[in-house]
């Protein structure tokens, strides 16, 4: 284990047309954000601590964070209680101390935020808590980070939803996502901090972060109901928002039809949908069996295309269990089976590379682990441990 101080400080912030940008240094390295649109940041240390901490708590490493980041004293107080979460998913990830020169008492700001990423689940919780939002919010890590020309499309699209809506959007961009995958975090465990680290740097009075968790399915991810809210307060709420089914939110948004119209869901383009990689064609199969439409995606032909479709990892599995039980309500039994059948293949899939994984000499995990996870396992820190055999300096899948 590590045992230096992991020091971030020596912030720069630079005032811009209609932002801010910031650079600090996180153990010895530059790392960029910049907030553009109408708001005040009032304890940008909480983004900074947010980017940094997994990596101090898979090393042991201590935080010190110095008087150029005001931090959040909210977050401050909840700082054990998160870290306590995290180690209990991942046992690798041992709680540190972090001390803060500056900690802040903020001012809540009026209004609300919503993180906007235009798909499913960011609509959803637009359209029901339409009275409560101010501001949308923009990240450029929604699905990675994008290349500058997508980006300036993708923040156009959502600038013209953000005006329909009467809404304001602030957009968050920056290096500090390469920064983690550099060192080895996968993205579907850090993207959690980094939207609770933008919420609590804000300091809105309301912070939705909406999801695709379900109810009944609920597991281990960046983004969590029990640990989201512990980055704010009892006056700067953090909402883990949108537990209901996926075709529950899609009927629900149809009630908005512009909203349903700009749905932005796919894995290949950051501005317009493919309408054949899988996250396209799950959204259209939904669509097809509610009986709805959008402009923003080919209506599907036939349901014989959802067959390619594979579930990837725990995160998918409601949306396929959410398409199967609807298509036998509405009597589609050969799309059910077809869902079913899935459903199946990933549950062996997976409780079989646990099993493997269980029996196999420790000598043969490293090779087992990545003939069952693929690339989804090379990586530093994921949610359920830490890989010491990973070379940091090498991305994270």
């Amino acid at each position: 284990m590590e045992c230096s101080v992991l020091q971030i400080g020596a912030c720069r912030a630079t005032s811009k047309d209609n932002g801010t940008s910031y650079c600090a240094r996180i153990d010895g390295e530059d790392v960029n954000i910049e907030f553009h649109g109408n708001c005040q940041v009032t304890a940008i240390g909480s983004l900074y601590l947010a980017v940094s901490l997994l990596q101090a708590m898979a090393t042991g490493r201590p935080i010190h964070i110095d008087e150029s980041l005001p931090v959040n004293a909210r977050l401050m107080a909840n700082l054990a209680r998160i870290q306590g979460i995290f180690s209990s998913w991942n046992h690798g990830l041992k709680p540190v101390p972090v001390e803060a020169a500056a900690v802040v008492e903020t001012a809540v700001q009026p209004g609300g935020i919503s993180f906007f990423s235009g798909g499913v689940d960011s609509n959803y919780t637009l359209h029901r808590e339409m009275d409560s939002i101010t501001h949308l919010v923009a990240l450029n890590s929604f699905e990675g980070t994008f290349a500058r020309s997508d980006w300036e499309a993708f923040t156009q699209t959502q600038g013209r939803i953000a005006q329909q809506a009467g809404k304001q959007l602030v957009c968050v961009t920056g290096d500090y996502g390469p920064f983690c995958r550099k060192r080895g975090i996968v993205r579907y465990f850090q993207h959690g901090l980094d939207l609770c680290g933008v919420a609590s740097a804000l300091g809105f009075g309301v912070s939705y972060i909406p999801t695709s968790m379900t109810f009944d399915w609920i597991f281990p991810w960046g983004s969590h109901p029990v640990s989201d809210p512990l980055w704010g307060g009892n006056d700067q709420k953090i909402v883990h928002h949108g537990l209901e089914r996926r075709l529950e939110k899609l009927a629900s948004i149809a009630q908005q039809q512009y909203l349903l119209d700009n749905l932005q869901v796919c894995w290949q383009s950051a501005h317009d949908n493919c309408g054949q990689c899988v996250k396209c064609l799950r959204t259209m199969v939904g669509l097809k069996l509610l009986g709805l439409r959008s402009q923003s995606l080919p209506e599907l032909a036939d349901y014989a295309l959802a067959g390619e479709m594979w579930i990837g990892n725990e995160a998918a599995v409601p949306f396929f269990r959410d398409i199967a039980m609807e298509a036998a309500e509405r009597g589609e039994l050969e799309l059910e089976k077809m869902m079913r059948r899935k459903l199946w293949r990933y549950t062996v899939r997976h409780h079989g590379g646990i099993l493997l994984d269980l029996l196999a000499p420790r000598p043969m995990k490293k090779t087992v682990r990545r003939l069952v996870h693929g690339k989804q396992n090379q990586a530093w820190i994921t949610m359920s441990e830490v890989n010491p055999g990973f070379k940091r300096g090498h991305a994270a899948q």
